[in-house]
């Protein structure tokens, strides 16, 4: 049984002639299906940024990272380091929790994550959002560095 997720980042792109694009052809402007590396990439993207607490039938989902850095829990380098990488650890066991599950099927090497790497970061004042560039390794070996923004001011 093939497991197809509707695209949510458009700003992944394909890495190579061999990450492909699944296109909804029936209609103008559909939904799209990511396979791959970019399933993988919006994934980890998806349950690092969600936060804990805010998916009403899975409460256990999503992780603090957003809360930590919109609230000014991060007030340097090291603060915004630890904060992703508890984050980060936090998103890749429930990613790992649910690649082991049997009811979803066998999740492909190059759509699971084995690694998360915060590179950089920087900050857009005047936006209010903070970049992270974060390199995720897949199981099947493939690398891709990933531009992820966070708005970090509030309304």
């Amino acid at each position: 049984m093939n497991q197809y997720d509707i695209e949510m980042l458009q700003t992944i792109t394909a890495v190579s002639p061999e990450s492909v694009r699944l296109y909804n052809t029936a209609t103008t402007g559909g939904s799209r299906a990511v396979t791959g590396i970019q399933k993988m990439v919006q994934r980890y993207v998806v349950t690092l940024l969600t936060m804990l607490g805010s998916v009403r039938f899975d409460t256990v989902f999503g992780t603090d990272v957003v809360a930590d850095l919109s609230v000014g829990m991060t007030r340097n380098t090291a603060g915004l380091s630890n904060a992703f990488n508890f984050a980060s650890s936090d998103a890749l066991d429930i990613l790992k929790a649910e690649d082991s599950n049997i009811l979803y099927g066998v999740t492909p090497d190059d759509e699971r994550v084995a690694r998360a790497i915060l590179l950089d970061f920087n900050v857009d004042i005047a936006s209010g959002t903070l970049y992270l560039d974060v390199q995720l390794n897949s199981v099947a070996g493939e690398s891709y560095t990933y531009k992820m923004p966070v708005t970090i001011t509030r309304d």
